[in-house]
């Protein structure tokens, strides 16, 4: 997997966790600030984990082609790396709401 990707991915969760974390201090000022926190830190994360699941069911649904038997193997790399992204927007969005939170 390509460096460049990755970084682009944390980076990307960053601006997302601080947007998210400024739009519910805006839109839901009675929540703690913690509560905000962990809601703008794990949209993200929760999109890659259905969007991988998605990807898992439809492997799984479409079969094998003519002469191709790596059905488990396309099922365990899409969850590894539906896994490794997860974490890294997990870890991210983390970063941009605690930059967020303490920037307001």
């Amino acid at each position: 997997m390509n460096w460049l990707v990755l970084l682009l991915a944390f980076s990307l969760a960053v601006v997302v966790g601080a947007w998210l974390a400024g739009v519910l201090a805006r839109r839901r000022p009675q929540w703690s600030g913690r509560r905000r926190l962990f809601v703008a830190a794990l949209v993200l994360p929760a999109f890659v984990l259905i969007a991988s699941l998605a990807g898992i069911a439809w492997i799984t649904v479409s079969g094998p082609g003519t002469g191709e038997n790596m059905q488990d193997l396309a099922v365990v790399a899409t969850a590894t790396v539906g896994g490794i992204f997860a974490l890294l927007t997990l870890v991210g969005g983390l970063v941009g709401a605690v930059l967020a939170l303490r920037r307001s």
